[in-house]
């Protein structure tokens, strides 16, 4: 299978900390849901670390989402 740059499309929502002072603040932080689509299929994994830093959260939820792609490109998920 040969594999394109347009073939697929990463997609991610989250909240990585807490980075805006407003009262009350309704998100819940340390999670994100990261999905890898292509036209035919998506596969989604959701992450939650349970930490409300910023700096801890970012790299957890790139990580989860390049693991998610050498999953899928391994035949492991879905997509």
């Amino acid at each position: 299978m040969r594999i394109t740059w347009y073939d697929f499309c990463i997609g991610e929502s989250g909240v990585t900390g807490l980075t805006i002072r407003r009262q009350p603040y309704t998100r819940v932080v340390g999670k994100t849901l990261v999905s890898f689509v292509s036209k035919d299929d998506m596969a989604t994994r959701r992450v939650d670390t349970g930490n409300v830093d910023v700096a801890f959260n970012m790299p957890a939820f790139t990580a989860a989402s390049l693991l998610l792609i050498r999953d899928v490109l391994a035949g492991g998920d879905k997509c």
